[in-house]
């Protein structure tokens, strides 16, 4: 459990899937990421699906739901979903909660595996996950999702938010906020338009959950991005600001999909940046 001004934040692990290597490491060589990174035959890296709870005397704030568990058997298949040894459930147990405690979940983007978890089926009906909470996602991403485009719609699966929406479960935010206090709202473009990060206050480290911006911490160096970013550019642009305060902050930063490293510092060498700190307790190399 970590400490960040009023609440304490809880890392859950919700499962393990996996990704082509390729396509995470993206203009990378494999002469480069092969040296960190084992592949399964089929070329795929195992990924975590992590999300936060972030718990104050009246709020249970989750971050992320993981991919869910209403994955047809192909997409299951080709994305090696596995519950093995995680779960959302399980997660929220070993803190104390159930699905009932929660009150607010924030969807940083609603690709599959960040909003998977958002509902369950009962009774052969699509119903919220989290029957009293209110869900979050940003206005322009929704608008996105509406009609996304040819190299992303794959990534949406409309049963995992549309019924939210249409009960008035899932709420648009316009833009960067403090959504609650000491609770702040960044955005990003450049891997989906409207990307939420979620930044918690505090005098001496910050905690930010940093979603796809940089998915793993070797992310944070800022040319090692994937091939999904629908605006690499603009990506490259916005990864190299944020990292710039998350340095100059202090910030503890947590990764949503890295299977090994789940929390870091950044550091600055020279005009570089990289994750130091790996899960807080000794020097990263």
């Amino acid at each position: 459990m970590l400490k960040a001004g009023q609440y304490e934040v809880y890392i859950l692990e919700t499962g393990r899937f996996a990704l082509d290597a390729g396509v995470v490491f993206g203009l990378i060589p494999k002469a480069l990421w092969s040296k960190k990174i084992e592949t399964d035959s089929k070329n795929r890296m195992e990924m975590a699906l992590r999300s936060i709870l972030i718990k104050s005397d009246d709020r249970k704030i989750l971050v992320e739901t993981g991919a869910g568990n209403l994955l047809g058997d192909k997409m299951r298949q080709i994305y090696k979903v596995d519950y093995t040894n995680y779960n959302l459930e399980k997660a929220l147990q070993n803190i104390g909660l159930d699905f009932e405690d929660i009150t607010d979940v924030i969807n940083t983007h609603l690709h599959f595996d960040h909003c998977g978890g958002n509902v369950i089926r009962e009774n052969g009906q699509i119903q919220p996950a989290f029957p009293n909470a209110t869900y979050y996602v940003q206005k322009d991403h929704y608008n996105w999702v509406q009609s996304p485009s040819i190299l992303d719609r794959n990534s949406f699966l409309p049963l995992n938010y549309k019924s939210l929406y249409d009960d008035g479960l899932l709420k648009l935010i316009d833009g960067p906020e403090e959504i609650f206090p000491g609770i702040e709202l960044l955005i990003s473009n450049g891997h989906t338009p409207g990307q939420q990060h979620v930044l918690i206050d505090d005098d001496q480290q910050p905690v930010f959950f940093c979603a796809d911006l940089f998915p793993l911490h070797y992310n944070v160096k800022t040319t090692w991005i994937s091939s999904l970013e629908l605006f690499p550019v603009d990506f490259v642009k916005e990864k190299k600001e944020i990292v710039q305060k998350a340095w100059e902050g202090n910030w503890r930063v947590i990764y949503p999909h890295d299977p090994k490293v789940k929390i870091s510092r950044i550091k600055k060498l020279g005009a570089k940046y990289k994750a130091f700190e790996p899960n807080l307790d000794s020097p990263f190399n």
